[in-house]
């Protein structure tokens, strides 16, 4: 026969582990969003130019009734199709009367109206680090896991 139990104690004890549980979560949401933006910064698949598109990638965990989703995102307006790729399209000045820019294989500046862009390929660069976010993620709470288990 297993001996008396204290109820009292025990619910305290699961408070306080769910208390440490819900500060190891965030922490290891927060530690995984820094893994996927030091990704971006360190190896993008495309050629930067300025750095100011990686610079731009940040992350945002939110928090939803299921748990935590940590959320890289890049609001310049070139992001989305660096990273989801683009047909091609024509580029029409439309800020000023003609687009003027440098034109590397012929060694010169040019202007004009319109431009046909030929598309490009997509980079996944934010899809690429999301993933290694996840992967920072599951291993931060393998270690974060076990060590809380071993405090209780």
């Amino acid at each position: 026969m297993i001996g008396p139990f204290n109820l009292r104690e025990i619910h305290a004890i699961h408070t306080r582990f769910l208390i440490q549980q819900d500060k190891e979560l965030s922490a290891a949401a927060e530690e995984a969003g820094e893994a996927g933006e030091y990704y971006v910064q360190e190896r993008p698949k495309f050629t930067p130019r300025t750095g100011a598109l990686q610079r731009a990638t940040d992350h945002r965990v939110i928090r939803t009734k299921s748990g935590r989703i940590i959320r890289l995102q890049n609001p310049k307006d070139y992001a989305a199709p660096i990273d989801k790729g683009a047909r091609p399209h024509g580029i029409e000045a439309t800020r000023a009367p003609l687009l003027r820019f440098f034109w590397k294989k012929k060694g010169r500046w040019v202007a004009c109206k319109r431009v046909h862009h030929p598309g490009n390929k997509p980079y996944r660069f934010l899809h690429d680090a999301t993933w290694v976010a996840g992967r920072s993620f599951e291993k931060s709470m393998l270690v974060r896991m076990a060590r809380l288990s071993r405090n209780f």
